[in-house]
């Protein structure tokens, strides 16, 4: 996405974009039961081939796709 490459060259790290994309913009929406994976916390949740941790392009490479607690065709 535009998003995740212009913060990329922007100097963002890896995780820092991660959390910009999940945590942090959870927390600006105000949506206090999303944004991370924890008890009691609703959650959507990819599965990358790659390490999105060191390389952002793995944001890219999605494999699978979970979304309610079920996993997406």
């Amino acid at each position: 996405p535009r998003e995740v490459k212009a913060m990329a060259r922007a100097g963002m790290s890896p995780l820092d974009i991660i959390a910009s994309a999940t945590v942090e913009s959870a927390r600006y929406l105000e949506l206090d039961a999303t944004g991370v994976l924890a008890p009691g916390k609703l959650a959507d949740i990819i599965l990358l081939r790659g390490d999105a941790t060191t390389d952002v392009k793995a944001l890219t490479r999605v494999e699978k796709v979970w979304r309610s607690g079920r996993l997406s065709p």
